[in-house]
């Protein structure tokens, strides 16, 4: 039997953020004619009451907007014999295509003919590829973390940064994806990073879009990440689930500089999760709770510790609502507020110290996550249109004090010539955001063509204050002091449309066109200080051919205009009134009567609004092809070429008349700064293997790529600082010598294997492997405007390369049967091997500059690892519960 052939597909009820999948397939008689009026029956335990189409009378069905998860699919006619499909899969942005469904006259009533479904999935519409994983992928394929974040490293062009950015995509940094979960943008609004933490007990799916999607999707420059959480069923379920890690079953951590020694560790991480029936076939409810503890003593001072310790509270509470046959309503809150003792640096930029004086330089109080909701109406009006409107709010946390029973005061004091501190924590800062959003959308299908149009609308807003105060010994006689002030409310409001069509041009070809449009506005405190970034004109174009077979293979191709929606942090600082004291003495200004011996003071109300300006933005050219190969393998190889047209931020000019200068890099009153390059080329290589039916279940990819160019993003990846838009090493003329090269998160070779295999009815493994080229090393000297704004002393990324990473993580678990309960007993074991390779090294080796510009006072840590790989250790959990769990 062919697989699938092509067909038009009416578009799913999305709104630029994924919810659920769809599925289609051709129903043909002996002779291969098409059969029109099938009726094809959907249901599922993720689906309420069942889901109904028809064959046209090219024999085509479709079905859209089907929730993730495992179904069966019933195809019948009067005159035939029906078909069944078993455990066929709806993948989160998906089409899962069933191919061509042969029917056999019936002169007498025969049971259904069940066959397998069991088979790779081949998008026959989309132009890009979607990696996603599924409930059970989170179980077999262990990670270190247990919430979706974590996860996310397993997937091609996503890696972990090692620098403080979490996960980056496609040679962007990690401040540069955005989060939905359950269709809400959980990005955090001030600085862009990744959203609510969930652990995977309450995610259903989770995918990743990378490159060659359609208009409807924007905002970001690495990748859009979509999570659904567990929905509630006709069968109530109940589960419990309970992990545990910590020092006593790991091998002994490497201490980088950059971290403190730790020692009794412990994570503790338990929950529970439930689900079912209000109205059976027409109201469900899911509901969960996780708590998690990490905690461990870290040494501030030789011979004194303090506890860190973080304490998280997620939950998640989900409505399915399903008042007709073509209208859903569904509603979910969530969230994972946290507390705790923070023991670190609160200024990562600067050098690592050599001794620490006095314990309150690193150990403070932190507060962060938070809430959000969503609302989403979907109803088919007719065959032809389909509509959807929802509704989201996000609101977090995000504040660091000194630690509450601390008199000594704010003030940092550096000492370069001793490489020591001494004082207070340096930062104090308290952030509260919100995010309000809506959508709408409407999908026709009108023969070969399916439009859809929409429109959105995002207010993000952030209460912000901010206290920074560093005082630096440059050299015997020279001290820098800086100190700033910022306080305010901020916005980024962000309306955007989007119109697209897909195109059959005939069974083998389809064309994806589309326009988005957006616009981002920055405004300050009251509304007075602004910046407006118009005319954000993004086309899109795709193309998929199937040659051979029909739904064998595809070949397909794609470019792309791509924006990245501004975080608000930059307006935090020009939009406000903001202080900014610089003084440089010749004597230590911490004594009685010592005057600056020149100083600087700013104090900004609102920076003027400046015309012609544009967000980040890239163009992309993808092409890729993709075939079934034996039975239930998929390969598929795709290349990908991202060229930044542009960035944003402040710039210094060198005789200090003008401190801060806004604009575009490298035009305008910038043009003493380089244009900013950064281009990714990848080349992807994949062959996977999955489906219910499938005693092993894998995918094993390879990426040889290449990061180059002078700005590495949002996130300050030169110095590990999430500073949109703020970066230290791209602000004085001076920093632009040498500053072209391979870039900080690139890695040439990236080999990743995740797989597992049900040995029994009761026993599954799973493993999760990566090796990695090192990372591109530099040289940075001191600037000579402000020292810890550093130069390039030699080509960017030309000094050498940091380790090769391996990593290979296992994971076990037995299923059992127990009073009445499913029980399931997790071992994990983690960093098999132990590697404890270097992952960031200190790559500053002079620390200050005299007068004459001669680079002074050597780093001693240069060279020296500041972080290095976990060690290896051993998670042990359980899960216990009544009711029906897809494994």
């Amino acid at each position: 039997m062919a697989l699938a052939t092509f067909v038009l597909i009416r578009p799913g009820l999305l709104s630029g953020q994924n919810v659920d999948g769809g599925l289609t397939g051709r129903v043909l008689d002996a002779s291969g004619r098409a059969i029109a009026e099938v009726r094809v029956e959907v249901w599922g335990p993720e689906i309420q009451g069942v889901r109904l189409g028809a064959s046209d009378d090219r024999g085509l069905f479709h079905i859209a907007g089907l929730p993730v998860g495992l179904c069966t699919v019933r195809a019948s006619r009067v005159g035939y014999r029906s078909v069944r499909f078993e455990d066929v899969s709806i993948l989160l942005g998906t089409i899962t295509n069933l191919g061509d469904i042969g029917f056999q006259p019936d002169a007498i009533q025969l049971p259904d003919l069940v066959v397998d479904a069991d088979r790779p999935v081949i998008d026959p519409l989309n132009p890009g590829m979607i990696s996603g994983l599924d409930a059970r992928d989170f179980e077999s394929f262990p990670v270190a973390g247990r919430n979706f974040h974590s996860i996310l490293q397993t997937l091609p062009h996503a890696n972990a940064s090692f620098l403080g950015d979490e996960i980056v995509i496609g040679g962007s940094t990690g401040l540069e994806n955005t989060y939905y979960v359950d269709g809400a943008n959980v990005t955090g609004p001030r600085l862009g990073r990744g959203g609510t933490r969930l652990p995977w007990n309450f995610v259903q799916s989770a995918s990743v879009r990378n490159g060659g999607y359609q208009a409807e999707f924007g905002k970001a420059l690495g990748g859009i990440v979509d999570v659904v959480t567990h929905s509630g069923a006709n069968d109530f379920e109940a589960r419990t689930f309970g992990f545990f890690r910590g020092s006593a079953l790991a091998d002994k951590p490497r201490t980088g500089l950059a971290d403190l020694r730790a020692d009794a560790f412990h994570e503790i991480d338990a929950g529970f999760r439930l689900g079912g029936p209000l109205i059976s076939d027409h109201l469900w409810y899911s509901a969960g709770y996780n708590l998690r503890v990490e905690s461990s003593d870290r040494e501030v001072i030789e011979g004194t510790t303090f506890v860190d310790r973080e304490t998280i509270h997620a939950f998640m509470g989900k409505l399915k609502w399903n008042p007709s046959v073509d209208t859903d309503v569904e509603f979910s809150v969530f969230g994972d507020p946290s507390s705790g003792d923070a023991v670190g640096a609160a200024i990562p930029s600067l050098p690592s110290p050599g001794n620490v004086l006095n314990p309150e330089t690193l150990v403070g109080n932190r507060r962060a996550g938070g809430g959000a909701i969503s609302a989403r109406i979907r109803h088919r009006g007719s065959e032809t249109l389909s509509l959807t409107a929802d509704f989201s709010g996000h609101w977090r946390t995000d504040a660091l004090q000194p630690a509450s029973a601390s008199d000594t005061p704010l003030t940092l004091f550096v000492d370069n010539t001793t490489n020591s501190w001494s004082g207070g924590l340096g930062n104090q800062e308290e952030s509260r955001a919100q995010r309000l959003g809506f959508n709408l959308a409407a999908s026709l299908s009108l023969g070969s063509h399916s439009p859809k149009f929409g429109f959105g609308y995002e207010n993000n807003r952030v209460d912000f204050v901010f206290r920074s105060d560093l005082l630096t010994l440059i050299d015997d006689d020279s001290y820098f002091w800086t100190r700033q002030h910022s306080e305010g409310e901020h916005h980024n409001r962000t309306p955007s449309i989007f119109l697209q069509d897909t195109w059959r041009i005939n069974e083998r070809w389809a064309l994806n066109t589309g326009l988005r449009w957006s616009q981002q506005r920055l405004a300050g405190d009251g509304g007075s200080g602004a910046q407006a970034f118009p005319g954000e004109w993004q086309p899109r174009a795709g193309i998929v051919f199937q040659p051979g077979t029909v739904g064998t293979q595809r070949v397909f191709a794609s470019f792309g205009r791509f924006y990245q929606q501004l975080p608000v942090y930059f307006s935090t600082l020009f939009n406000a009134p903001f202080t900014l004291e610089l003084s440089w003495f010749g004597a230590d200004p911490r004594a009685t009567d010592v005057m600056p011996d020149s100083s600087l003071d700013l104090t900004l109300d609102t920076f003027p609004e400046l015309g012609s300006l544009s967000a980040e933005h890239f163009d992309e050219v993808t092409g890729g092809y993709e075939r079934s190969v034996g039975r239930g393998y998929v390969l598929g190889a795709r290349v990908i070429h991202r060229v930044l047209r542009t960035a944003f931020g402040y710039g210094v000019n060198g005789d200090r008349s003008s401190y801060e200068i806004i604009g575009n890099f490298g035009e305008g009153a910038l043009d003493f700064l380089p244009k900013p390059e950064r281009k990714y080329s990848a080349l992807e290589l994949t062959l996977r293997r999955g489906g219910p039916a499938h005693a092993l279940r894998g995918h094993l990819t390879y990426v040889l790529s290449r990061t180059h160019g002078n700005y590495a993003g949002l996130f300050a990846s030169d110095q590990g600082v999430a500073a949109p838009h703020n970066t230290p090493s791209y602000k004085f003329e001076e920093q632009g010598h040498n500053s072209t090269g391979l870039l900080p998160n690139h890695r040439t070779h990236v080999v990743k294997l995740r797989a597992s295999y049900r040995a029994s009815a009761r026993l599954e493994v799973g493993t999760f492997i990566s090796v990695q080229s090192g990372s591109p090393l530099n040289e940075f000297g001191a600037g000579a405007q402000c020292p810890f704004c550093p130069v390039f002393l030699v080509k960017r990324g030309s000094a050498g390369r940091s380790p090769v990473l391996w990593d290979v993580n296992v994971t076990s678990f037995y299923d059992v049967k127990m009073a009445g309960m499913d029980g399931r007993f997790h071992v994990d074991l983690l960093h098999l091997g132990s590697p404890r390779r270097a992952t960031w090294l200190d790559q500053t080796r002079f620390l200050s500059q005299d007068p004459e510009g001669n680079q002074i006072n050597p780093n001693p840590n240069f060279g020296r690892p500041l972080a290095y790989q976990p060690p290896m250790a051993v998670r042990l959990g359980f899960e216990l519960g009544i009711g029906n769990q897809e494994h």
